[in-house]
This record gives C-alpha cells, sequence and structure tokens, in this order.
C-alpha cells in the first residue's frame, strides 16, 4: 500500500468523522493498484454516503450522496453518466463514454449539474450550507 494513498484514505475518514455522527467505515480495502473507501454517518435524519476509489494507476472516482430513507436528497459523484455526456458534449457524448465527468444529482436524481471536482471537505461544507445545522 502507498503510504500517501494511505495518508489520504486517513484524511478523508478524519473529515467525515468530523462532520457526521455517527459515522461507520463500511469498507477500506487498500491495494497496490487501488483502494475503495466506504463511509456512512449522519446528519440529523439524513443517511450521508461517501465512497471513493483511489490509487497510483486508476483516476479518482467518487460517490457522495446525502439519503431521506432510500430517497436521494442529493449526489455529487463523477462517473461517467450518458445523460452528464451529453450534457457536458451534446452529439459526440459517444467519443467521451467512459470519461469521469464530475456532477450532481438533484432530488430523487431528477435534474443533472455539471459541477466542479469533489472533495470530502467541499462535501461537508456544501450539507452544512444547503442542510443547515440539526443541532
Amino acid at each position: 500500500m502507498d503510504r500517501t494513498t494511505a495518508r489520504y484514505l486517513d484524511s478523508v475518514i478524519e473529515c467525515f468523522s468530523e462532520a457526521f455522527h455517527p459515522a461507520k467505515v463500511v469498507l477500506r480495502d487498500e491495494r497496490p493498484q487501488r483502494s475503495l473507501l466506504e463511509l456512512w454517518g449522519q446528519w440529523g435524519s439524513y443517511r450521508v454516503r461517501l465512497y471513493e476509489v483511489v490509487g497510483p494507476t486508476v483516476t479518482r472516482k467518487y460517490a457522495y450522496y446525502v439519503l431521506d430513507n432510500k430517497r436521494v436528497i442529493v449526489g455529487f459523484d463523477n462517473a461517467p453518466d450518458p445523460k452528464v455526456l451529453r450534457l457536458k458534449y451534446g452529439k459526440s457524448f459517444a467519443r467521451h463514454l467512459h470519461e469521469s465527468i464530475p456532477h450532481r444529482h438533484s432530488i430523487d436524481k431528477k435534474d443533472i449539474e455539471l459541477t466542479g471536482e469533489m472533495t470530502c471537505e467541499k462535501f461537508t461544507e456544501w450539507v452544512q450550507a444547503n442542510l443547515g445545522s440539526y443541532d
């Protein structure tokens, strides 16, 4: 396991755990080629999920979601979603089928919006600013 990747995963866990209580590491699978990290936590009545794939030989993939039961409240990911590819590239989207594009899903995934790259820090800031405090 690359020490840099291990430190990165530790920092994501720390960031997530400070924002969402209780926080639980559901998966941490570290291998030389890639590492997987899945965390679940709470923000008031909402369940929060973070999933990342990182490593020296893979492009960072992520999914950050806020759920109300099974209903998506908001989701940020960079999966090569066909709707996102069409939004970004129009008719030439087929040339980019495997490209990771940062985007946001609205409630129930009804709408999609292109975004910048998401990190755990940016995600926690978004949740705090847009879903309010639950203290």
